[in-house]
């Protein structure tokens, strides 16, 4: 039987390796994107009625006004809920299995879907305070992951 990390072979030998499944950076979400790759989080803000929006939208879906701009935004945030992903849903998370897939409010009240990092599953509860995790992928990706705050 394989674990995670041990190179399965099948019947037909080796397991082939799958490209890791990434985000598309583009669209009404780039610049969502780009901000990753600088290290802080930008979330859309409707100027007329201060909400911010996530997903991103070329509206407000609370007042549909259609003045959404892009703010840095306080990415330490709370966990809202989470679940323990023990069966891999693509071929590439078989070797990250088991992982923390978790919604985080963050201060300005979106809920970032994202992967918990660094943490210990007796540690996992709703409210966990959370600060964010910058992963560069390649030039193009960096993700969004959030770990336990340091210091309390």
């Amino acid at each position: 039987m394989s674990g995670p990390g041990d190179d399965a072979k099948g019947a037909g030998g080796p397991m082939p390796s799958f490209p890791r499944p990434l985000p598309a950076p583009e669209g009404e979400a780039a610049p969502f994107w780009r901000a990753l790759a600088r290290g802080v989080v930008e979330i859309q803000c409707c100027a007329a009625c201060r909400r911010h929006v996530f997903p991103p939208r070329p509206f407000c879906p609370r007042c549909l006004g259609r003045e959404v701009a892009w703010e840095e935004v306080d990415a330490r945030g709370r966990v809202a809920t989470f679940t323990v992903v023990h069966r891999a849903t693509h071929p590439w998370f078989m070797g990250v299995v088991p992982y923390v897939y978790a919604l985080v409010e963050l201060p300005c009240g979106v809920r970032l879907p994202t992967r918990l990092v660094d943490v210990r599953p007796g540690d996992l509860r709703v409210g966990l305070e959370v600060e964010p995790r910058f992963e560069r992928v390649d030039d193009a990706v960096t993700l969004l992951h959030f770990a336990p705050r340091s210091g309390g």
